[in-house]
C-alpha cells in the first residue's frame, strides 16, 4: 500500500464525480485509477504540481485534467475480456 498525495487523490476523485468512469467496468477501476495515476507522474506531472500550488481546480486546469484522462484512454482498454 502507498498512500496517494492530495493532488493524486484529487485526480481520482475528479475521474470519479466528472463521469470518466462510466465506460469502465467496476471490476477494472482499481487498475484503471492505478495505471491513470503512473500515465499522470510521467506524461503530465504539471498537472499534479499545478493543484499541490493552486489548492483549487480552476477551468484551465480542469480542462488540462479532461484533456489528460482522454489521452489516457486513448493508449489502453479496459473493456471486460
Amino acid at each position: 500500500y502507498s498512500p496517494l498525495s492530495v493532488a493524486e487523490q484529487v485526480l481520482v476523485i475528479f475521474t470519479a464525480v466528472r463521469g470518466h468512469l462510466a465506460d469502465i467496468p467496476v471490476g477494472k477501476v482499481v487498475t484503471f485509477h492505478t495505471d491513470f495515476l503512473k500515465f499522470m507522474r510521467t506524461a503530465h506531472p504539471e498537472i499534479a504540481a499545478a493543484i499541490t500550488e493552486m489548492k483549487k481546480l480552476d477551468d484551465g486546469l480542469e480542462g488540462d485534467i479532461t484533456k489528460a484522462i482522454a489521452e489516457f484512454k486513448e493508449t489502453i482498454s479496459y473493456k471486460e475480456a
